[in-house]
């Protein structure tokens, strides 16, 4: 083999490998993205629950893990766990509906909501 062809042999798999080092990124990437989506729209949906348990008054009837994970199967998703609902609590990526006449600063109302909700929830 001449050492152009060899050359270019030995460029084409550099190339190569470059090409599905980048493809593998990309794909970790938006699955990723992915992921970070799904969790926002989670996250929402559980704003939304628990707003309604509070405006109806029975979030208080909720202090037990198997009643709470109840409510969110039925009314959320089924396949949520009560480990995922713990890990978004656990680091205070839910947001909360706060009362226009509640006095506590919200990010100290916020993380205060999440972990009660992570004492509820957490993983046996």
């Amino acid at each position: 083999m001449s050492q152009s062809t060899e050359s270019n042999t030995t460029q084409q798999t550099k190339l190569n490998e470059w090409r599905e080092k980048y493809n593998t990124s990309l794909r970790e990437w938006k699955k990723s993205e992915e992921g970070k989506e799904e969790e926002k729209k989670t996250c929402e949906e559980l704003k939304h629950l628990f707003h309604i348990s509070m405006e109806l008054g029975f979030l208080p009837s909720l202090k037990k893990r198997e009643k709470m994970m109840e409510y969110l199967n039925k009314k959320g998703d089924p396949f949520w766990t009560a480990g995922y609902i713990w890990s978004l609590a656990d680091s205070n990526r839910l947001d909360w509906v706060k009362g226009s006449s509640d006095p506590t600063p919200y990010e100290t109302y916020k993380a205060q909501m999440n972990r009660a909700l992570a004492n509820v929830v957490r993983p046996e």
